[in-house]
C-alpha cells in the first residue's frame, strides 16, 4: 500500500474528462501506465474537480459535453481566480466534426488539440510534452520522451545533404541516407480516415526517433516519408538503423480505438556518391526513385479487424 501510494505522490496527474464511458475507459487504460489518473463525466464535474484536487497537473477533455461542454471548461479555467487552475496545460481530443469547437477552443486557451481516433502514444507524448512545457515532470518518476531527430522541411533537408557531400568531397566526412516510406498510408486513410493515416505518420516518426542521434537530420520527404541524413555513419550504418526500425515497429504494433493496426514500411539507403558532380538534389531523388523498383518491405501481420 505504502508502494502504490509513493508511486502516485511520483506521478503527474492527469484530469481526463469524457462523457463517453468508452472514451474514459479507453483514456485511463492509454495513461494509466504512466500517470495518476482522474476521471470526469463532463465538465461540470472537472470544474469541481480542478478546485478541489491541489494535484492535478494536466488537463485533457472532450468538447462536446453535456451540462458543461469542453470550451466552456477551458474559459472557466483560463479566467480563473486561482494562478494554479488558471495556468494548467490543457489538451483537447476533439472528432473530425468539431472543427467549430477546435477554433473555440483554441481561442478559449487550449494548448493542444489531437484529433480521434488517437494512438496510445499520441495521447501519451502529447502528455508529456505540455507537462514538460509546464515544469511539472521536474521531479517524477516518468521519464518524458527526448526527440533524437533535428526536424527539417524536405528543403531544408535537401540544404543540409548539400553541405554534408561538400564536408565528404573535401575532409572525407562519412555520411549516409535513409528514407522509409509507410506503403500502406493511402490505404489506411481510405479505410480509416486521414486521421488514423497521420497517426501511424507519428508512431514511425517516433520509432525512427528512438534509434537516430541528436546529430542525425531527419525530415518527411512527403506525405508518406521520412528521410534521413545519418552523420558520420557508412551506408552499412544506416542498414543498421533499418533493421532496429522494423524491430521497433514490428514489437510495437499501433493502437488506435483499442485495435492494433498494420505498419507496412519500404526502406531505401543510400551511400556517398561517386560522382563528384552530383547535387544534393540529384542524390536525394535518386533515392526517392529507388521506390519504384521491387521494394525491401516490413510486413507485420494483418492486424486490422474483419
Amino acid at each position: 500500500m505504502q508502494e502504490k501510494q509513493s508511486r502516485e505522490k511520483a506521478l503527474s496527474r492527469v484530469l481526463f474528462v469524457d462523457d463517453s464511458r468508452l472514451m474514459r475507459f479507453a483514456g485511463q487504460r492509454m495513461l494509466r501506465p504512466v500517470y495518476d489518473i482522474v476521471i470526469a463525466e463532463d465538465g461540470r464535474e472537472a470544474w469541481k474537480a480542478l478546485r478541489q484536487d491541489h494535484r492535478i497537473d494536466l488537463l485533457i477533455t472532450d468538447l462536446n459535453m453535456p451540462k458543461m461542454d469542453g470550451v466552456e471548461l477551458i474559459e472557466r479555467v483560463r479566467g480563473s481566480r486561482v494562478a494554479r487552475i488558471r495556468r494548467l496545460p490543457i489538451l483537447v481530443v476533439t472528432g473530425a466534426e468539431e472543427r467549430n469547437g477546435r477554433e473555440r477552443a483554441r481561442a478559449a486557451g487550449a494548448d493542444r488539440l489531437i484529433a480521434k481516433p488517437f494512438a496510445a502514444s499520441d495521447l501519451i507524448d502529447s502528455a508529456a510534452e505540455l507537462l514538460r512545457r509546464a515544469n511539472v515532470l521536474g521531479g517524477s518518476s516518468v521519464a518524458s520522451p527526448q526527440a533524437a531527430e533535428i526536424m527539417r522541411s524536405r528543403d531544408g533537408l535537401v540544404e543540409r545533404l548539400e553541405q554534408t557531400m561538400s564536408l565528404y568531397l573535401r575532409h572525407a566526412f562519412q555520411y549516409s541516407l535513409l528514407h522509409v516510406r509507410l506503403d500502406n498510408y493511402d490505404e489506411v486513410a481510405s479505410r480509416l480516415g486521414s486521421d488514423a493515416a497521420e497517426s501511424m505518420m507519428r508512431h514511425l516518426r517516433r520509432a525512427l526517433g528512438c534509434e537516430l542521434r541528436t546529430e542525425d537530420v531527419v525530415a518527411r520527404s512527403c506525405r508518406s516519408m521520412f528521410s534521413i541524413i545519418l552523420m558520420a555513419s557508412r551506408e552499412a550504418g544506416a542498414r543498421r538503423v533499418r533493421e532496429r526500425v522494423r524491430l521497433r515497429l514490428a514489437d510495437r504494433p499501433l493502437e488506435l480505438q483499442g485495435c492494433s493496426v498494420e505498419l507496412r514500411a519500404s526502406f531505401v539507403t543510400q551511400g556517398p556518391p561517386l560522382d563528384i558532380d552530383s547535387s544534393a538534389s540529384t542524390v536525394f531523388e535518386a533515392g526517392l526513385s529507388r521506390f519504384k523498383e521491387p521494394p525491401n518491405v516490413t510486413r507485420l501481420a494483418d492486424r486490422f479487424p474483419a
